[in-house]
């Protein structure tokens, strides 16, 4: 109350002052609930019901509309004090801040986790064991790993893969690419001054999605015969379809870019082939948010996120499929006329920003347990999988519990995953999968954006599939040429590479995957064709290259199959702990406060704040 006395008084506030006192009377009021909790072990009180009654009633006063209020205050004060619009700070507390703290009140104050911990009740919601014990668990009946020899063949399996399209329903032809929040070419950004700046009727390689148009010309692409796509048998969509205004976002809006695009989508259908989807971290409402602490919740209050997705995908999904999606937002389905199984995966279950899983972080909606028993069922079929999902497992983004017991699953059943495809990075790169004995078993493919955010063209892929093996045996990039294509105002794609002639090797394999990383930490030439390839031909990859400080953690994306691999490459693991988060950002070294120092460097701040 003095804190908001003097404001009202003289406009100015002390923004460590209400942190400090915020965080000395949470700290009083619940060692006084603890300490009450505690003494009912002495029988004065009945103890796990008395613990619970008590923990829930901090539950409650945390996620009253006072506390809220209070905690909505400050976060709104602390963007104000970056220099952000105040429109801007207003949404972004209102639709993201706010909710994630409600979030992680209801995940982190749990009643059944905290008094089991303290030894006051007998019963918790989960039992998960360690991640060795799981690890061990899982790999006691792995069958020795055999890669075996790819031979020509013609017939061959074609499927395309697109990810992160981020269509942007504000964008604005004209409007600038520079712009205070760092989100620009829209209807909040203002007019360009000189043609560098100027979004154009495509894009614009900055930090803007694309135009509904850019996305459109993609579909008419695949509509049309052109003479160098060729015939494609089916196609995997990896998710995230709004643009990245999560400041200025609800669930409406959120399922327009989804709508869009599925529509479009299904009048290509008699020239694609199936369709294989799976949900973005951007499809829900607030974004990274979803509720899937329980098996049987099917994600609570955001639960509306599969039931649109379901609506909208249901013609592209069999009776069983649709009935598992419908549940827990994943799928196994075998694709028609072969033994080829595609497996999706529920994104919302492994991300570390998803505060609904502070309280159960190993298995949420028994995600693991599912995939276990379908990937136990492809092998006893003698079937092959493609396992799809947004985010890759390696992916900073990702619960690196998570990640460890996922990746253990991969290493038991890498003699039937034929590929595992990703998205979510807005990089185009692989990741080496090893077992225990450090033997590459498997590839994870993160995949090129179409959204052109950050400074990106936008770029899809096909790759090339033995349709007796299911090996993959090559893949092509296409991309859109967006200087011309807004110079012509016709939209200008190309096929940009193909792998195995940009790296002159026969064909994709495991084998092959392995030596071109050894090359890449030693060979510069090869070490620059592969950061063009994964920043598909934009600024970002002259810039990495002639800034030797940035190589290591580049490098170590290609050897780590979990975050906590790639701290252990960059030399950030102690005693088995992280020492720090930050070398998601840049510039290396990484433990050191982020200032950004390239260009557009508040653009880049906000930028990674959305992602």
């Amino acid at each position: 109350l003095q804190i908001w006395f003097n404001y009202q008084k003289f406009k100015k506030i002390q923004l460590v002052n209400i942190g400090v006192m915020l965080k000395c009377f949470l700290g009083i009021v619940f060692t006084l609930l603890l300490g009450l909790c505690v003494s009912s072990t002495n029988h004065i009180l009945p103890q796990c019901s008395t613990c619970q009654g008590i923990i829930g009633i901090a539950r409650r006063v945390l996620r009253s509309e006072l506390a809220l209020s209070v905690y909505g205050f400050i976060k709104e004060y602390e963007c104000d004090q970056t220099g952000y619009p105040h429109d801007f700070c207003q949404n972004i507390t209102r639709t993201q801040y706010k909710n994630e703290y409600l979030a992680t009140i209801l995940s982190v104050v749990d009643p059944d986790r905290i008094c089991s911990k303290l030894n006051l009740c007998t019963s918790i919601t989960y039992l998960p064991d360690s991640d060795v014990i799981y690890t061990k668990r899982v790999l006691r009946r792995a069958p020795p790993f055999f890669q075996r020899n790819i031979r020509d063949n013609d017939n061959l399996l074609r499927f395309l893969v697109f990810a992160d399209p981020h269509i942007d329903f504000e964008y604005i032809e004209g409007r600038s690419g520079n712009c205070p929040i760092g989100f620009c070419c829209r209807t909040d950004s203002p007019i360009a001054n000189n043609s560098s700046d100027r979004a154009g009727l495509f894009g614009y390689m900055g930090i803007c999605d694309i135009p509904v148009s850019a996305m459109d010309s993609f579909t008419d692409l695949l509509n049309n015969k052109v003479q160098f796509l060729p015939k494609i048998d089916f196609v995997v969509f990896l998710g995230d379809s709004p643009a990245h205004d999560t400041y200025n976002q609800n669930p409406k809006t959120y399922m327009r870019g989804l709508k869009h695009l599925s529509e479009m989508i299904n009048i290509t259908r008699n020239k694609i082939g199936d369709v294989y989807p799976v949900l973005g971290n951007h499809e829900g409402y607030p974004c990274d948010q979803f509720d899937a602490n329980d098996v049987n919740n099917n994600g609570g209050e955001h639960n509306w996120v599969i039931q649109n997705a379901t609506n909208l995908w249901k013609q592209w999904f069999t009776k069983e499929s649709l009935g598992t999606f419908t549940q827990k937002a994943v799928f196994s389905q075998l694709h028609p006329q072969s033994s080829l199984r595609i497996i999706g995966l529920n994104p919302y279950v492994m991300l570390t920003s998803n505060k609904y899983l502070w309280g159960n972080q190993t298995d949420p909606m028994g995600t693991l347990a599912w995939l276990e028993a379908e990937l136990e069922k492809s092998e006893l079929a003698h079937e092959s999988v493609l396992i799809i999902a947004h985010q890759p497992p390696s992916s900073t983004s990702v619960n690196p519990h998570w990640a460890e017991r996922f990746n253990a699953l991969i290493v038991r059943y890498a003699n039937i995953i034929k590929g595992q495809m990703y998205g979510h990075e807005h990089e185009a790169y692989h990741t080496l999968i090893k077992n225990k004995n450090g033997k590459t078993v498997n590839v994870a493919y993160i995949n090129p954006s179409l959204t052109t955010l950050p400074y990106l063209n936008p770029t899809f892929r096909v790759y090339e599939m033995d349709a007796t093996t299911y090996d993959l045996t090559d893949y092509e990039d296409y991309r859109l040429d967006l200087e011309q294509s807004n110079k012509q105002r016709r939209a200008q794609w190309y096929k940009a590479m193909r792998f195995s002639e940009l790296f002159g090797v026969s064909r994709l394999t495991i084998r092959n995957a392995e030596t071109l990383t050894k090359n890449l930490m030693v060979n510069s030439e090869i070490w620059k064709k592969m950061l063009v390839l994964r920043f598909q031909e934009g600024p970002s990859a002259d810039r990495i290259y002639n800034n030797r400080n940035l190589w290591p953690k580049y490098q170590c994306s290609y050897w780590s199959a979990t975050i906590t691999e790639r701290a252990k490459c960059l030399h950030l693991l102690q005693d088995g702990e992280m020492k720090c988060f930050n070398f998601i950002f840049e510039p290396y070294p990484i433990c050191q406060k982020w200032e950004t120092k390239v260009e557009h460097s508040s653009s880049l701040q906000i930028y990674f704040i959305y992602v």
